[in-house]
């Protein structure tokens, strides 16, 4: 497969974006921080790294950002705690220290990911009652069945963005069009049921 088929194949919201975003984010990091070690200080590296971590995962869910926090981890293990690039620690402060970021990323982003979810769950949900709102309201004065059914039709028109809706009913081997709004409607009364 092509480069820029695989590119277009992955939507930007997938884990494996988020992955390379983490990985590429602490090398980025690392390599903007390395040189100002001494000016920096380790607190700050870790901050700055957490800040990463949670950025992830508040764009590419709770398991990238758990990715994110382990490989921020590990990396400031590697480049910034003495000894350098080892995976030991010198002093034992910083082994706490390693250990409290690591939870903290996790619990970070795991909470950031997961309120990032429910205000969308409530975003969908408001969206739905305010169709259903739209539509009860459209529906209450009207006295006649086919009016009724007409701005059902209109309203489920608006709320999918689509053309046109129909109401149909059985009718022997057809269905038969009771009410329409939109595009032209369709014939109907010539579509055989069976298919």
């Amino acid at each position: 497969m092509k480069a820029r088929a695989i590119i277009r194949h992955w939507h930007w919201r997938d884990e494996r974006w988020g992955a390379a975003a983490a990985v590429a984010a602490a090398a980025v990091a690392t390599g903007v921080m390395a040189p100002l070690q001494s000016r920096i200080g380790l607190l700050n590296e870790g901050l700055i790294f957490l800040l990463l971590t949670l950025l992830i995962a508040s764009t590419w869910g709770w398991r990238v950002g758990l990715f994110a926090a382990v490989v921020a981890n590990q990396t400031l293990n590697f480049f910034f705690v003495q000894p350098l690039h080892t995976f030991t620690v010198q002093h034992p402060q910083n082994v706490g220290g390693l250990v409290v970021f690591l939870v903290v990323s996790v619990v970070g982003g795991t909470l950031l990911s997961r309120a990032q979810e429910a205000a969308g769950i409530a975003r969908r949900r408001q969206a739905e009652t305010e169709v259903l709102l739209g539509l009860s309201r459209e529906l209450i004065g009207r006295a006649e069945p086919a009016d009724a059914l007409t701005a059902l039709c209109d309203n489920v028109a608006r709320a999918f963005d689509a053309p046109g809706a129909s109401v149909l009913s059985p009718s022997d081997r057809t269905w038969a069009v009771l009410a329409f709004a939109g595009a032209r409607q369709l014939d109907a009364s010539r579509t055989d049921r069976s298919g």
